[in-house]
């Protein structure tokens, strides 16, 4: 059974809601590709990651393998990721033109 993990819901306009699930499934590089991600996007659920050092690249790689399997991140291109939208949604009015761009 997984379990649901809602944080920061406004019950009326839902921006800035996020729902993470299975949790569980994350190592320590997971959580911080994710949290990293979330800290640097844009309003259309995009971010952008420097990688500084070799740490963060192993990191990043790790991470990404993960969050990538569960279809919450995508590489569009070198150091650009895109973020299901419907894990992590920035703004409710842009969630059919996001989700649109994240099934091509």
């Amino acid at each position: 059974m997984s379990e649901y993990v809602v944080l920061g819901t406004d019950p009326v306009t839902l921006i800035g809601s996020l729902v993470i699930e299975p949790a569980s499934e994350f190592n320590r590089a997971t959580h911080w590709l994710f949290w990293k991600l979330l800290t640097n996007r844009d309003y259309d659920n995009k971010a952008v990651i420097r990688i500084k050092n070799r740490t963060d690249a192993n990191r990043m790689a790790a991470g990404y393998k993960v969050l990538f399997g569960l279809g919450w991140v995508k590489r569009i291109k070198q150091q650009h990721y895109f973020i299901n939208p419907d894990v992590a949604l920035s703004a409710l009015y842009l969630y059919e033109d996001l989700i649109k761009e994240w099934r091509e």
